[in-house]
């Protein structure tokens, strides 16, 4: 009997995901389009994922389970990146849910278009579930792009679960290990730098989950928050490498220089004042020139304001627990 190769490969990465798991492989398990593999790379859950895993794995055969020590979310992808055998990739945390025909219409946007990366929009979602009375309009314009991609910021925002990717464009690229938070960031664009097109439409089939537990929550470590701002750093260095579109530039230096608040406003609301006058000697001349120049809401300009002006300032304004 031939091994027929599935059009679409799932790649999910699992850590502790057993609030989560059940919903989200429902969800991928009833769509309709049929001819995909999952691939569940279990990062070294502790919880009960890998039961879970198991009795998914019972259930359908087009399922493919990898457990490996815990080394990040970029480990686990980059795993199932080897293990794939679709021609199209598809990327799936174990806390989201997609509507029913989501890679049904992907995988037509991508036929339709022949686009190395094709996108559909995301929201987010504070319960498990799709929300029953969204209102879906079939027939919103698409955006196929070529030697002008750069142009469309909606193509380069979003979250990684609305793309379905090109196996040939990835190539040999992997997830950076060393980036536990906008490691996907500094992926897709790498990605999409080499795309020759892309193709967008703005129809909601995915689901971003905000939980306690999600990694968007401010309740994680420090050392998060700056592989954060390292993320957008890298990001910024490679738009510049590749294009010299100024909106693009501008974007990609915004998004860079608003996440080193997020550094400001952990040690302020911890009390790290070493820490802080660390950071002003380091960031305090690039930030007060972003200020000066970005334009944006009054009342955001002054929070910025009040974080770098002094650490007293900062603690009297902004001190609370994360």
């Amino acid at each position: 009997m031939l091994n027929v190769k599935p059009i679409i490969s799932v790649i999910m990465p699992i850590y502790n995901g057993e609030k989560w798991l059940p919903s989200s492989l429902n969800s991928i398990l009833v769509q309709t389009f049929r001819d995909f593999e999952i691939l569940l790379i279990n990062d070294g859950s502790v919880d009960a994922s890998e039961k879970i895993c198991q009795g998914f794995l019972k259930k359908d055969n087009r399922i493919r389970y990898f457990y490996k020590k815990n080394g990040g979310v970029s480990s686990a992808r980059n795993l199932g990146l080897e293990k794939a055998q679709g021609e199209l990739i598809y990327f799936f945390d174990c806390d989201d849910v997609l509507a029913s025909d989501a890679l049904e219409f992907l995988v037509n946007l991508h036929k339709d278009t022949g686009a190395d990366i094709v996108s559909c929009a995301c929201m987010n979602v504070y319960k498990q579930t799709i929300p029953v009375n969204l209102r879906v309009n079939e027939n919103i314009k698409r955006i196929i792009a070529t030697s002008d991609k750069w142009k469309y910021r909606e193509i380069l925002t979003g979250a990684i679960i609305c793309k379905l990717f090109s196996r040939r464009v990835i190539g040999d690229m992997r997830f950076q290990k060393d980036i536990c938070y906008g490691e996907d960031d500094i992926f897709f664009l790498e990605v999409f730098i080499k795309a020759s097109k892309i193709a967008y439409c703005p129809v909601i089939k995915t689901f971003y989950y905000l939980h306690g537990d999600s990694s968007t929550h401010r309740s994680q470590p420090y050392s998060f928050f700056q592989s954060f701002v390292l993320a957008k750093y890298l990001v910024k260095e490679k738009v510049y490498a590749a294009t010299m579109d100024t909106n693009v530039r501008a974007v990609a230096y915004c998004d860079y220089c608003t996440s080193i608040f997020s550094l400001f406003r952990y040690v302020v609301r911890t009390g790290d004042k070493r820490e802080y006058e660390r950071l002003h000697d380091k960031y305090s001349d690039l930030l007060e020139d972003f200020l000066h120049k970005e334009k944006m809401a009054m009342l955001k300009k002054l929070e910025y304001e009040t974080y770098i002006k002094s650490y007293k300032l900062a603690r009297l304004i902004h001190a609370r627990k994360i």
